[in-house]
């Protein structure tokens, strides 16, 4: 596990970007779960990039996706594919934690007063 910073530094450092407007279909991206820690909680984050665009010698700029307030879910990880459609490499980050209850919306009410409590998650 990594910290937030770290992880994020670690994401960043080794992507590329050498165009736009990829077919979404057709692209080969690589999408993988990331498990990182934030004020010692664990999160999971969503990575998705084009592999063969993104590589340790051609760097592509990163996108941090930030969740509503209903948690990640299959929107963020969609839209996280589509900047990486278009030359990103994209990242969901999760900013509730893993074992953050978020069926309903007094699960999300929770959660994100939580959030809103705290500044520094």
């Amino acid at each position: 596990m990594k910290s937030t910073s770290a992880w994020l530094a670690l994401v960043s450092s080794g992507f590329v970007w050498t165009g736009r407007g990829v077919d979404l279909n057709t692209c080969g991206l690589s999408t993988s779960l990331h498990n990182y820690t934030c004020e010692s909680q664990t999160c999971e984050g969503y990575l998705a990039y084009n592999a063969s665009r993104c590589t340790s010698t051609a760097k592509c700029p990163l996108v941090l996706v930030i969740q509503d307030w209903n948690g990640m879910n299959d929107y963020e990880k969609e839209r996280s594919r589509m900047l990486a459609s278009w030359g990103y490499a994209a990242f969901a980050a999760d900013i509730y934690g893993i074992d953050t209850p978020k069926a309903t919306m007094q699960d999300w009410v929770a959660a994100s007063s939580t959030h809103r409590q705290n500044a520094s998650l």
